[in-house]
């Protein structure tokens, strides 16, 4: 599944800093959702709770969550 995901992901940008890995932050962000659990609960193996928490919001945001890999609005 992750190759079809990757390639979706924002490119290492050419200035500034880089982001956080890219699969480990959508697994603290499933595993957020899965527990139901406060992010300050985040398992340390999965990165600051806050990089996670910031990309949610930032997708929330530009408009990314509710729509599909394709562009188009997601189904429901």
């Amino acid at each position: 599944m992750w190759g079809r995901i990757e390639p979706l992901m924002p490119a290492v940008p050419v200035r500034g800093r880089r982001w956080a890995d890219h699969r480990r932050t959508l697994e603290a962000i499933g595993w957020k959702y899965r527990t139901c659990s406060p992010w300050r609960d985040l398992p340390e193996d999965l990165g600051p709770f806050q990089a996670a928490h910031k990309r949610l919001i930032r997708w929330a945001v530009d408009g990314h969550m509710g729509t599909d890999p394709r562009g188009s609005p997601s189904s429901g």
